[in-house]
């Protein structure tokens, strides 16, 4: 069986592949599509493109964009399921990455990035760090900034053992020197995603929240519905089996696409491409 693998990342995101690589190796390990949802960025996008017209594989435009309930998410008997801490990451496929209501947005959260990745370096400069926002500029090759590339280089400067460590004592949500930035609600990212003519998906849902209930899930994948949702991942490298089936039945329970994909990061995440094992004919749905 031939396979797809529709959620990887370059290094216009946090991933550590440029665009050209990351396709060619797609190609190399015999996948037959790709799918770049780089986050709150479609910088690879022309890059990709211009680069599969010498390869066989096929590339599917695409994006990821951050959201969270900013009042957090009730279900109907009034239990709150979700804190504004919880992140729905929405993808989005087929896009115009030309669409200017969409560069509109992107470089609405760019600035937003910015200022809180100035704050957090501040903070870490305050708690006795030796660090730059230059450094870690250098460290995400010029490209979209963010904590992980703050984290590769405390971990890189001997600070912590590992980037994981850093952010778990620094900056992640509990972190002394986390500072939260401007976000969509879910409804904003997949009316992005809309607007600029793609098929927004829900990512990887089982990991909105530890111990997730699928009557949870179901509750907030209805509310997605009701603001224009059309799919939902899936295949995931983390899933449990039941987990995978759970979602596939879901889907044909409330007529959503599915998709899937690894998350592939390159060495940001020890996850392979095409782990997720996505089947190709899935991309008949898009």
């Amino acid at each position: 069986m031939t396979h797809i693998d529709l959620h990887t990342h370059t290094t216009f995101s946090d991933g550590t592949l440029t665009p050209s690589e990351l396709v060619c190796f797609a190609e190399k390990i015999g996948l037959t599509a790709i799918a770049i949802t780089d986050h709150d960025s479609v910088a690879a996008l022309p890059i990709a493109l211009q680069k599969v017209r010498n390869l066989k594989i096929k590339l599917i435009t695409g994006i990821e964009i951050s959201a969270a309930y900013p009042q957090g998410f009730k279900n109907n008997t009034g239990t709150i399921i979700l804190s504004p801490k919880h992140a729905i990451h929405i993808l989005g496929y087929k896009i115009d990455f030309n669409n200017l209501y969409l560069e509109e947005k992107i470089e609405q959260l760019k600035q937003s990035r910015n200022k809180r990745n100035q704050k957090i370096i501040n903070k870490l400069q305050e708690l006795g760090f030796n660090i730059c926002l230059e450094e870690v500029q250098q460290e995400s090759k010029g490209q979209i900034v963010g904590r992980l590339h703050i984290a590769n280089v405390l971990s890189q400067k001997g600070y912590f053992p590992s980037a994981k460590e850093a952010f778990k004592r620094y900056l992640g949500d509990n972190g002394l020197a986390y500072f939260s930035k401007e976000i969509f609600t879910p409804q904003e990212a997949i009316e992005i995603i809309t607007r600029a003519g793609g098929i927004p998906c829900l990512a990887h849902p089982w990991l909105i929240k530890r111990k997730l209930s699928l009557k949870e899930l179901e509750a907030i994948i209805d509310d997605l519905i009701k603001s224009g949702l059309k799919g939902i991942e899936s295949y995931y490298p983390l899933y449990t089996k039941q987990q995978q089936e759970c979602l596939l039945s879901l889907a044909k329970t409330k007529n959503l696409i599915v998709v899937g994909g690894s998350d592939f990061h390159g060495k940001n995440k020890d996850i392979q491409l095409g782990q997720a094992q996505v089947p190709e004919d899935i991309l008949e749905q898009l």
